[in-house]
């Protein structure tokens, strides 16, 4: 199939029972540059105290 080129129409009745499915699962991530989080940021000190 081309659809830019040569697009074409078909009709599937009840598509979810008469097509197989490849589940494709993305994840989403967040680039943060290493001097803007020392920047904007505050230092977290552990405590010493046990």
């Amino acid at each position: 199939m081309n659809a830019g080129k040569k697009p074409e129409l078909y009709i599937i009745q009840n598509p979810a029972e008469n097509l197989k499915v490849d589940e494709k699962i993305e994840s989403v991530r967040y680039i943060i540059d290493h001097g803007e989080i020392k920047s904007v940021g505050a230092k977290h000190l552990p405590s010493l105290v046990q």
